[in-house]
């Protein structure tokens, strides 16, 4: 039975008479033995979980075992863009559903091309015992990542494929599911519709979501920029998938990973593509075809993705069966979820990998012969008591039990509350050194790594939480973010002991009208993180955020829906954005936009082809305002500088403003036209700060000085948990409220694009200025017209007492006039307890149209409280870190948007072209993928 669907009827199919599964999951068809192939009629009804994303229309491939969607044809910006990808992949459970952690898996053709697909096609629906769907389709530039940018920019190697010249290939893929079968096999046939021979890599890209790449060969979890295996394999604590190549051989094929995408090139070196077109592997002559086969695997561990690989090779290894129970030593309690591996004992390859049920049993399928055993649990001592797991060898043949034990550990219920005694989300640093450290061989944490001298971060929600501590000493460190103060509570944990703190932290900074907000953070839609929504939002309301815009990078996401299941809306509000993230020259955001949730991606902007000022135009062109963002335009927290739109255009200045220097490179692979706009008026927001990289103030100042009057912000860019966390730096909005449940979006925008704003990494600074005679006054990006008399600007700097703040810097026109050393004094908290603060005053008389920023800093560090340090952890002691004697802490930083200074009475601000030297490299930069 065969059913075309075309782009414009992919709906069709729904009404076609004879499907038997089109109803879908809940189908009393659904019985071992089956097989089946229908179309998605609602969001929700194939999969369940954090990354479940497939919208009405989409092809849905289904067994008792296991069930997977196809996206439907249709272009959406994503690591593929087009349909005819694998989107949703899970086992089905006892009840009928399949858990989803899955991100994406699509053709990467001469790491640069993939299908477009213009059919949808059911070629059987599983009457026959196996399901399967043909997508076939024209090929297409894959755009989201352009690999021979990343090569040259990452690596210094220069890739000879034009990414923008379309190979006249015509494609199908062709999925099957047989029944009892927990893989996909997909088959691929590409036909040169040309009239010239052209080369070809078979080569893919795959998103692992939220479960992380995992390496056998190199020890587990880990990043690697490139790698040779035979598999991609994302695992996670819920899920395991498989993506190989068939047969399937280990160490036969090319990896590489950036931007959140792992490519695989089948059968060729990553090295030997630079002598394209003669190193290809497949010259496709006029009228060829070439076709080759993959598989995708879907199973609960592991042992069941490695099981089916093997099974698929040329020659299939004899498998053993290790199983057991593991329990807690000197007792018969049984201790769920552990960790189990198996490791050769003599090249160290991790040969399979399981997790132990609710009841503490495991089973665990690997080649016959010797092998070793580690296990673990997060929170739980390493069996022998030291800092590294206990090895037991085995001689694994056929079937043999093996019964293992951890030592007891202790249990830690903590919780906070306010000043009036109610429940309140808060932040736990657990300081002190962990007995038994994250291992890449267990856990994916370690690429989200605490910092030294921490053995836990914890976000606890209003209610608590209670968390496995491993027996020790420790400090308990509580914070929610720069508007509190901070509880250090010294605790000795035992094995076997259940202890309970709980502590009160009170809203000491004066932030009546504002609203505190974070405009660029990350959640599990993204393809370049490992958090999912939930463990967000904790992390953002535990930081004591209150306003956040929603920026996954090719997603259109909204959280207000989950946020109020999980009774953080009175503390936390959002608002739907996405990062615009041009591969080649740099990163964007615009908020807020609709959230569609019938599209594939919540309607997200697609960037391929535009400009960056045709960005800001069509930003500038929606029914609503908008706040129109540059993110790290010197120094994202990574090395890749071609996401840098300032170092992009090597921008500079003289006195007719901007220009572009002689570094200036052409955004490669983009397919703008030559004389694209790259830069111009239209934004209404720059990030100052990004995480702990100041971008340098010269760019805010320049621009400023040039008549280009935007807002300065401060943001996290955080894509973890641990190396950066949600808030820090954060903005302060002057909005007039500061209830986040009462959130208006629109007066919020105005008041960001007004430079209402104060960014903060620590300390407040917020400005007021007034003529001498009290005739006029003017707040944060308002402006006074002095008509040539002397301004009197006053700056106040509040911190917490934890926060050390040590100097104000007054800027004018970009010019440094004013530098003060601080002398705060103690004074009422807001709602309890006691913030330092110091209000300066200072008289200045300005002849020309003029601006007046202030920034505040400190040399003195944040440990523990913001507990990033890159400290040797062997090096440390407890009265270490009790005395805050680290290196090279997180450090204060905070900065006010300018009050505009009209000299000559004419209500305008005439540019004065000051020049100020740019400073992007006389800051801080921090990488996040190499933190400590």
């Amino acid at each position: 039975m065969t059913r075309l669907l075309t782009h414009a009827t992919t709906l069709a199919l729904l009404l076609l008479p004879g499907c038997d599964r089109c109803g879908g999951p809940d189908d009393d068809t659904a019985q071992p033995g089956y097989a089946s192939a229908w179309v998605l009629m609602e969001a929700g009804q194939a999969h369940q979980g954090p990354l479940a994303l497939a919208v009405p229309g989409d092809m849905v491939l289904e067994n008792d075992l296991a069930r997977f969607t196809l996206q439907q044809p249709g272009r959406a910006i994503a690591l593929n863009p087009f349909g005819g990808t694998l989107i949703d992949a899970g086992v089905v459970d006892e009840q009928g559903g399949a858990w989803d952690r899955f991100g994406e898996l699509g053709l990467f053709l001469n790491a640069a091309f993939t299908m477009d697909p213009d059919s949808m096609e059911i070629i059987d629906d599983g009457a026959s015992g196996e399901a399967v769907v043909r997508f076939s389709g024209p090929a297409a530039r894959s755009g989201y990542i352009d690999a021979p940018v990343g090569l040259e920019l990452m690596m210094g190697l220069e890739l000879p494929i034009d990414t923008l010249d379309v190979p006249p290939w015509q494609i199908s893929v062709t999925y099957r599911l047989p029944a009892d079968q927990r893989h996909l096999l997909i088959e691929v046939e590409v036909e040169n519709s040309g009239s010239e021979s052209t080369p070809m890599a078979p080569a893919w890209m795959q998103h692992g979501g939220l479960a992380e790449n995992y390496y056998p060969a190199l020890g587990g979890f880990t990043t690697l920029p490139t790698t040779t295996l035979g598999a991609l394999l994302p695992l996670s604590d819920e899920t395991a998938y498989g993506f190989a190549p068939l047969p399937y051989q280990p160490g036969t094929h090319s990896s590489a990973y950036m931007a959140g995408g792992s490519v695989l090139l089948e059968g060729v070196n990553l090295f030997e593509v630079l002598d394209w077109p003669d190193a290809a592997p497949v010259l496709l002559a006029p009228g060829e075809s070439y076709a080759f086969d993959a598989t995708f695997v879907a199973s609960d561990d592991l042992s069941g993705v490695l099981s089916v690989l093997r099974s698929l090779a040329e020659q299939p290894e004899e498998l053993a069966t290790i199983s057991g129970t593991v329990t807690v030593e000197g007792t018969a309690a049984a201790l769920p979820y552990t960790a189990i591996v198996a490791r050769d004992p003599d090249t160290r390859e991790l040969l399979s990998a399981t997790r132990a049920d609710a009841d503490g049993a495991y089973s665990l399928q690997l080649p016959s012969g010797p092998a070793e055993l580690l296990w673990a649990r997060t929170g739980w001592p390493f069996a022998g008591g030291s800092d590294e797991p206990e090895l037991r060898e085995v001689a694994a043949q056929g079937s043999l039990t093996e019964d293992l034990q951890l030592p007891e550990t202790g249990i830690l219920m903590a919780s906070v509350v306010d000043s009036e005694g109610d429940p309140l989300p808060a932040r736990l640093a657990v300081v002190g050194f962990d007995p038994s450290p994250s291992h890449a061989a267990f856990d994916w944490r370690d690429l989200d790594p605490l910092p030294p001298g921490v053995s836990a971060l914890v976000d606890l929600p209003p209610a608590g939480r209670a968390f496995y501590l491993e027996p020790g000493e420790y400090d308990l460190v509580f914070t929610r973010g720069m508007e509190y103060d901070a509880v250090i509570e010294p605790l000795i944990i035992a094995g076997g002991e259940e202890t309970q703190v709980q502590v009160t932290l009170n809203r000491v900074l004066d932030t009546e009208g504002m609203l505190s907000g974070d405009f660029h953070n990350h959640s599990a839609a993204g393809p370049d993180l490992i958090c999912t929504d939930t463990e967000r939002l904790y992390n953002l309301a535990a930081e004591g955020l209150e306003v956040r815009a929603e920026t996954n990078h090719a997603f259109v996401t909204d959280l207000s829906e989950l946020t109020a299941e999980l009774g953080l809306d009175p503390w936390l509000a959002s608002i739907p954005s996405q990062e615009i993230t041009p591969f080649d020259y740099g990163h964007f955001s615009v908020f807020p936009m609709d959230h569609e949730p019938s599209a594939a991606n919540g309607g997200a902007f697609d960037w391929e082809g535009v400009s960056p000022t045709e960005i800001f135009d069509w930003a500038q062109q929606q029914d609503h305002d908008t706040v129109v963002h540059i993110y790290h335009p010197r120094a994202i927290p990574t090395s890749f500088e071609a996401q840098n739109f300032f170092t992009v255009l090597d921008l500079l200045y003289d006195e007719d403003g901007w220009y572009f220097g002689p570094d200036a490179y052409d955004p490669m692979g983009t397919g703008l036209p030559g004389d694209a706009l790259m830069f111009g008026p239209g934004f209404t927001a720059m990030e100052v700060m990004t995480w702990m990289n100041v971008q340098g103030l010269s760019d805010w100042f320049n621009l400023l000085s040039a008549g280009y009057v935007f807002t300065a912000t401060a943001n996290s860019d955080t894509h973890t948990l641990r190396v950066e966390s949600s808030g820090w730096p954060r903005n302060f909005v002057q909005v007039g409220s500061d209830d986040p449940a009462m959130l208006d979006v629109d007066a919020y925008v105005e008041a960001v694009n007004s430079q209402r704003v104060s960014g903060s990494f620590g300390p407040l600074v917020t400005l007021e200025a007034a003529t001498a005679s009290g005739s006029a006054s003017a707040e944060q990006g308002e402006l006074l017209s002095t008509g040539g008399e002397m301004v009197i600007l006053d700056a106040r700097v509040q911190a917490a007492p934890w926060v050390p703040v040590d100097t104000l810097d007054i800027y004018a026109d970009g010019t440094l006039v004013y530098s003060e050393a601080l002398a705060m004094a103690e004074v009422p908290g807001a709602e309890g307890g006691v913030r330092r603060e110091q209000i300066v005053s200072l008289e200045i008389t300005l002849t020309q149209d003029s601006y007046l920023a202030a920034v505040v800093s400190s040399e003195s560090g944040l440990f523990p409280y913001v507990p990033y340090n890159e400290s040797d952890d062997d090096e440390l002691t407890l009265e270490d870190l009790r005395a805050g004697a680290v290196v090279d802490p997180a450090q204060p930083f905070g900065f006010a948007n300018p009050i505009f200074i009209d000299a000559d009475g004419d209500g305008l601000i005439t540019p004065s072209h000051n020049l100020r030297a740019l400073d992007h490299d006389s800051y801080r930069w921090e990488d996040r993928l190499a933190p400590y």
